[in-house]
């Protein structure tokens, strides 16, 4: 790792990235959703430069990245979207380029968010940018939410107690939120202090997005993040590997005030609506009359057999009963967006790596690490991977399915190789 205390072009390619990818949403505050379009620099979108910002440091940086990312899964990910491209250019034509494009920028951003943890932790700052990525990202969801439709009525006593604030930003601003948050909490040594701005940034989110707009797959992820926020003060830094102690005194009062501060909010400041919305998580009949449920039935009822087993393709859609019956090329439910394009049985290879292979490492390591035995190996899986656990809950309820989402999961990726390879200390001595 390049660690330095002047500038060096890693902090320049950073910076760079971050704004040209924070562009979009800074320009769509308070713009009506149906007018909200994309930064244009050059006649190219503000978002595919820093694609192809990173795209370029990737191939640069090759020979690095795969000291911690095996060739072989690299490889394999290049062939999977070559081949899923072609599927989908036979299957579906090619009349619909735009698709295409938003699909093969999502799977891109998976070597692209490689390419921006290289970057990241050759800057020698991980533990500040990913403060200032938190602060600005958290502002800009405040921004958002004040300057939508329906924000000054509410705070005001004036508007419909049945009405949603929120706006596109806020959902899409939300995945910078989770893996830095998760990441900051687990590599911070276990005291308040090291924690506040992660936690400061969680409970906007969960008051702008959960509460405002009353999304419930929200406020589960915002849980989860609390419960990681609660495990990483057991969390302590021993050489360069981790280890997990019982919680002291003033950590279980840290805890305890979180979260009756939440539920005293809640008794007394949410409105009957709001409090009833999040109790339909609970509740079977309300799930199944969702419209996200609706939109899965769609997907198998627009789906032949061929369709299933193999897949639509890059490029593939259906047609929405969420968006009136125009087509979309993402499903709401986001897990099930491998299976629309991949098929069946990529889909299940996806969901036992993601939703059974990475909880099952995390447990046991966690498990042994407590036990005091442990290794780069145990202290990756239980520092890197939990930052994986928002973006699996935001999979099977709700999105999850972004460019974000891709470029997150490739940071994952190259931040777990780096740990288990050099230990905490690589990512955690800034």
């Amino acid at each position: 790792m390049i660690k330095k205390k002047i500038l060096n072009v890693y902090d320049l390619l950073l910076c760079i990235t971050y704004f040209l990818l924070i562009l979009d949403p800074a320009f769509s505050v308070g713009v009506d959703p149906i007018d909200i379009s994309k930064v244009y620099i050059l006649g190219i979108p503000a978002s595919d430069l820093a694609l192809f910002l990173m795209l370029i440091t990737f191939l640069s940086n090759l020979n690095t990245i795969t000291k911690f990312v095996s060739k072989r899964i690299l490889l394999l990910g290049v062939i999977l979207i070559i081949y899923f491209l072609l599927q989908g250019m036979i299957i579906n034509g090619i009349s619909n380029i735009s698709i295409y494009n938003l699909d093969i920028r999502i799977f891109l951003w998976f070597f692209g968010g490689i390419a921006f943890a290289n970057v990241l932790i050759n800057t020698g700052r991980i533990i500040q940018y990913m403060k200032v990525i938190l602060v600005v990202s958290t502002a800009l969801i405040v921004i958002s939410s004040i300057y939508s439709t329906g924000y000054s009525e509410y705070v005001n006593g004036l508007a419909d107690e049945n009405e949603r604030i929120g706006h596109p930003n806020i959902y899409i601003l939300g995945a910078w939120i989770f893996s830095p948050t998760v990441l900051l909490f687990n590599i911070t040594p276990p005291k308040l202090f090291n924690k506040v701005v992660p936690l400061v940034s969680t409970f906007f989110y969960l008051y702008f997005v959960a509460v405002l707009s009353g999304t419930r797959s929200s406020a589960i992820t915002c849980f989860a993040i609390l419960v990681l926020f609660a495990i990483s003060l057991k969390i302590k830094s021993y050489n360069s590997t981790i280890s997990i102690e019982k919680l002291k005194q003033r950590s279980k009062i840290y805890i305890l005030i979180t979260f009756v501060f939440i539920l005293v909010y809640s008794a007394f400041y949410l409105d009957a609506y709001r409090i009833t919305r999040m109790l339909t998580i609970f509740d079977s009949k309300s799930i199944a009359g969702d419209p996200r449920a609706f939109e899965l039935l769609s997907f198998f009822v627009q789906s032949n057999f061929q369709q299933l087993i193999i897949g639509r393709g890059l490029g593939g859609s259906i047609s929405s009963p969420i968006y009136n019956g125009e087509f979309t090329s993402t499903l709401h439910i986001g897990i099930m967006n491998f299976w629309m394009k991949l098929g069946f049985v990529p889909f299940l290879m996806v969901v036992y790596f993601l939703f059974i292979r990475v909880p099952i490492k995390y447990i046991k390591s966690y498990i042994v690490i407590k036990r005091k035995i442990t290794n780069n190996y145990h202290t990756a899986n239980v520092i890197v991977l939990s930052t994986l656990f928002p973006w699996l809950i935001s999979l099977l309820i709700s999105g999850g399915f972004g460019e974000i989402n891709f470029l997150f999961s490739g940071f994952t990726l190259y931040t777990y190789g780096m740990v288990k390879t050099n230990g905490i200390n690589s990512i955690a001595n800034d």
